[in-house]
Parts: C-alpha cells; structure tokens; sequence
C-alpha cells in the first residue's frame, strides 16, 4: 500500500511538472526526437503550460521533395494558430502569415500515433486569409479560361474567406469558400481534399461577379457561377475546363445577342457573404 501511495505522489508530482520538464532545453531535445520518429516533423524548441498556450517554435517537415516550414505553431482553448507557414511541393510555393484553424465540439487528434485517417474533426473553421502563390498549374488554367493576363511564374496574392469544414476518416471537407485573386477577380472553391491518398476532388467556380469584370457582360443573375473539377494528386492536379469554355464562348455570345437565353450550369453552393475584402 506504501508503494502504492508512493508512486502515485511521484507521478502526480511529474505530471504537475511535465510542462516545465518539456520546456527545457532537454526536454525540447527529447520531444523534437519523439515527434521526428512519430510523425517527421521537428521542433527548434517548445513551451507547454498547463493553463496557458502551448507554443512550438521553428517548425519543419522535410520528405523527399516536400518541404513545409514554419515560425510557430500556438494551441490555446481549441484554436491552432500556424504564423509564416509555406510550403514547397515540386516547384510549387505557397506562403501564409497567419493561418489558424478553431475547433468547435469533440474532436480527436492522436498526437504520438499520428494518421489522417484517425483525426476527426466534425466541426471547425478553416482561417487560410491572406496568401501568396507561386507557379501553380491549376491557377494557370483557371487564368487561361478568361485569358486574364497575370504573370504565374511571380507570387500571386489570394485572399480566402474563412470556410466552414470538418475532418472525417481523412477527407477534408469544406463548404463554398470565396477567394480574391490578385486583389481584383473574385473566385469560389468548395468539396473534399483526401489528405490520406493526397489528392484534390474539388470544385471551382468563376462567379457572376468575375465574368461581369472579365467579359463585361450585363444582366447575368448575382447567384450565377460556372463550375469546374479540380482532381487528381496533389502535385499535378487536373482542372476539368472543357464545359466551362462552351459556358464562356456561350455567355461571349450575349454581348452580340443580348437576348439570348443564360447557358445552364449545375447548381452550386450560395456565396456566403459579406466577403472579407468588401468589409
């Protein structure tokens, strides 16, 4: 019974001062090791707390041509915060200052057994805001299908409406998110990322307001949005763009026939308005 009572004043001690043990710089050497074998990604140094927020700093995953960094990673009361995040994926390069993501409800993320497959997440908020993109083919095609004239080899501004999701047996699924495109043309994107088998089953949308500022064509409903899949792994994505090139070279039309009849889409998701940048 001693030895009962004995071990568990000993464990309760290091528990109570676990979070000051880690914050060393050998207990940062010892999670850095633990997180590498786990899961790939390593620390420059940790300060955990049992009260406030638990804060991971200089950040990196490395796998083959994959690279993701960034300048810390803070958790506080379900709310993860990433600052200076970016991300290399065969030549591709995208920059965030400030991403974050809150989580409302249960949820589960195994830590120290880590897979995609087990986290589930119901109900969150994804804040990607500001970024910047470089040289990605998908942004390419979009461009081309209205002939907009941006360079894609420089960075590429996106402004992202915050997006409802969830994470569930490692699809990631978000509902219709607006995005604005070099500050000035307004885009939709909405569906599911496999972040198991890394691939995109996403939709895009060129919405009433772009075609109106693009091909400057009047009287299209405010609702009106042209869809496009977006498939396929995640360094070489497909944008499906044949229908939305007839839907284009149709709507072309109106500003000769102004009477004739909207081409027809499929449905898509309402906007979710106000959107940031008309705030």
């Amino acid at each position: 019974m001693k030895t009962f009572i004995s071990l568990a004043i000993i464990l309760l001690v290091f528990v109570f001062f676990l979070p000051n043990l880690i914050s060393t710089e050998i207990g940062n050497r010892l999670l850095n090791l633990i997180l590498e074998k786990k899961t790939g990604i390593q620390i420059e140094s940790a300060s955990l707390s049992w009260t406030g927020p638990q804060i991971f700093s200089g950040l990196s995953y490395i796998k083959e041509k994959k690279r993701v960094t960034a300048k810390e990673l803070k958790i506080q009361n379900r709310e993860f915060n990433l600052k200076n995040l970016d991300i290399w994926l065969v030549g591709h390069h995208i920059s965030g200052d400030q991403i974050s993501l809150s989580i409302e409800g249960d949820y589960s993320i195994p830590l120290f057994s880590f897979s995609f497959e087990k986290v589930q997440i119901p109900n969150m908020t994804l804040k990607l805001g500001k970024m910047v993109w470089q040289n990605f083919g998908a942004v390419r095609d979009l461009l081309s299908i209205l002939q907009l004239k941006i360079p894609t080899d420089a960075d590429i501004p996106l402004w992202f409406q915050d997006s409802p999701a969830s994470i569930t047996n490692g699809i990631l699924h978000f509902e219709r998110t607006e995005v604005l495109l070099d500050n000035t043309y307004e885009f939709a994107i909405w569906n599911n990322i496999d972040l198991t088998k890394k691939e995109f089953n996403l939709t895009l949308g060129i919405p009433q307001s772009t075609i109106q500022k693009v091909l400057d064509i009047r009287g299209i409903p405010k609702d009106f949005t042209i869809p496009m899949r977006l498939t396929g792994p995640f360094n070489n994505p497909s944008l499906h763009k044949s229908t939305a090139l007839k839907t284009v070279a149709t709507l072309l039309l109106l500003q000769k026939l102004p009477l004739a009849p909207l081409p027809k889409v499929k449905a898509s998701p309402p906007a979710r308005r106000p959107f940031p940048w008309n705030q």
